[in-house]
């Protein structure tokens, strides 16, 4: 007759959730002030799964970091916002319309789960309405805000980091003349006569 092992205590706990249709871990991470357990709880279609997501959670709380489980994109790049203290009006406005732009395509990512091909899908969806420059501006905010992220200990690691930036439309042609119109002007111009 086989025997089930037994978890040993302290160790985490892998259920199916029929009600989910999911399966769900847990890990005790301690006690709350009320005296009920504090637990991280993550969820996967299979079993292996959500074993990588508790093995990933246990190397997360080992190097100090402790996401709240809704702490989204969103909420990331809108603290980042607040950080811009010293910055021009006229810079935070354009900064404050890219953000308009990223939470409208990836704000409802959990920060935790925010991959590298989820960012390469907001900059190429960037990439199809604006110039390069304007991408690689998007890009550069993901990457600011998710240092901030991880200077107060919200996440591991940079994923815009990783992400590479598409080629956008042509920007706006420049107003300044080239060497052609400059040196006609000066052949042309008033001698002091």
């Amino acid at each position: 007759m086989a025997q089930t092992k037994r978890r040993a205590r302290g160790e985490d706990s892998i259920y199916y959730d029929r009600s989910r249709d999911r399966w769900t871990g847990t890990i005790t991470v301690g006690w709350k002030p009320d005296g009920r357990r504090d637990r991280i709880t993550v969820r996967g279609k299979t079993k292996t799964e959500v074993k990588d997501k508790l093995r990933a959670k246990h190397l997360e709380l080992a190097a100090g970091i402790r996401t709240p489980a809704n702490y989204t994109v969103e909420q990331c790049l809108k603290d980042w916002l607040e950080t811009l203290n010293t910055q021009a009006q006229s810079t935070l406005t354009g900064y404050q319309i890219m953000v308009r732009h990223l939470i409208d395509l990836i704000g409802k990512i959990k920060l935790v789960e925010l991959k590298v091909r989820d960012v390469d899908f907001a900059l190429g969806k960037l990439a199809e309405r604006f110039s390069t420059r304007s991408v690689r501006l998007a890009r550069m905010i993901l990457i600011q805000a998710s240092r901030n992220a991880m200077v107060n200990n919200l996440v591991v690691r940079n994923v815009a980091d990783l992400a590479a930036v598409p080629t956008g439309l042509p920007g706006r042609p420049s107003r300044l003349l080239g060497p052609e119109p400059v040196l006609a002007v000066l052949s042309s111009g008033n001698n002091g006569d």
